[in-house]
Parts: structure tokens; C-alpha cells; sequence
């Protein structure tokens, strides 16, 4: 399969583009993301839920105020569900990508994903499932294994940012 960016001949099974990176299903839309990206991301969720906790633990005594805090709560989430995101891929500019069809993950591979597959990932495996992806090309999870999922980097972005850095 040869890729649309840099024209290099490619592997019918491979996701990106051996040399330049880019998500073959969709050259334009991004290229692989760093691992350390995606640790980042995690890390942010991450202070996004604790941020969540904390409130409903304030707010114990008024269940008016801890019911809305839930309601947001739980539709920021689908929001970000329903794009392949969540708070810290969003800000990151990184996006889940659905290998089976190439397009951006739905809710049903995004809640796979996220919920009994982090699950498998890290309490199941005690991290393992975290370490997979520093053995795997394209840096899966077996979060993502299971979701059949792969996190991209938007171009878009990186291009900005190149352009700001060249100013």
C-alpha cells in the first residue's frame, strides 16, 4: 500500500506509514503519537476526574449541586466520547482512530476502550497492558487491542505549530 504523503510503499497490514508516520487509512487527518503523548493526555484526564471526585466530595451535604455536577460531568464525557476524545486527547490535539474503518473511534469503541479496557490495562495486568505499547509499532495498548484502536496526532495542529516556531 503506498502512502499518499511521501509515496513510500507500505504493508497491507500496516497502520502507518513506515516513514513518514501518517495514518494510512487517512493521511491528511494526523500521524502516529508519541508515547509520550499519550501519557500526557492520560495524565490530564486523569486531574479532570480527581477534579470531578473532589467537587462531589464538597458539594456531600447538597445533592441539587452534586446531581448537576454529575449531569455535566457525565455529558462532557459523551461529548468527548462521541468524537474519540477525551479531556486530555482534546487538548493535546490526539484523536482515536478505529482501525476497522479507519474514521474516528464511535461511543461503542470508546467505551470499550475506556472503561474494561483500561480496566484490563492496568488493574488486570498491573500496568502491563500500559508497557505493550513500548513493543508494539503503533504504540497500542491493549486497551487499544481491544477496542481496535489506534491514537493519532492531528496534522493540522503539528503544522501550526510548525509555523509559529518558523515565524
Amino acid at each position: 500500500m503506498k502512502c499518499s504523503t511521501c509515496n513510500n510503499d507500505n504493508m497491507e497490514t500496516d497502520t502507518f506509514c513506515s516513514k513518514c508516520n501518517s495514518y494510512i487509512a487517512n493521511p491528511g487527518l494526523g500521524v502516529k503519537a508519541s508515547i509520550l503523548d499519550r501519557l500526557l493526555a492520560e495524565i490530564i484526564t486523569s486531574m479532570f476526574a480527581f477534579s470531578f471526585l473532589e467537587s462531589l466530595i464538597f458539594f456531600e451535604k447538597s445533592p441539587i449541586i452534586k446531581g448537576l455536577i454529575v449531569f455535566v460531568f457525565y455529558s462532557i464525557l459523551y461529548l468527548f466520547f462521541r468524537q474519540g476524545l477525551n479531556p486530555g486527547k482534546y487538548i493535546l490535539h490526539l484523536r482515536v482512530m478505529d482501525t476497522t474503518t479507519g474514521k474516528q473511534a464511535s461511543i461503542i469503541p470508546m467505551l470499550i476502550r475506556e472503561f474494561p479496557g483500561k480496566f484490563a490495562s492496568g488493574m488486570l495486568t498491573l500496568g502491563f497492558g500500559y508497557v505493550l505499547a513500548l513493543f508494539n509499532p503503533n504504540y497500542q495498548t491493549l486497551h487499544d487491542k481491544l477496542a481496535r484502536t489506534v491514537v493519532i496526532k492531528e496534522t493540522n495542529y503539528i503544522k501550526n505549530i510548525e509555523k509559529a516556531y518558523s515565524s
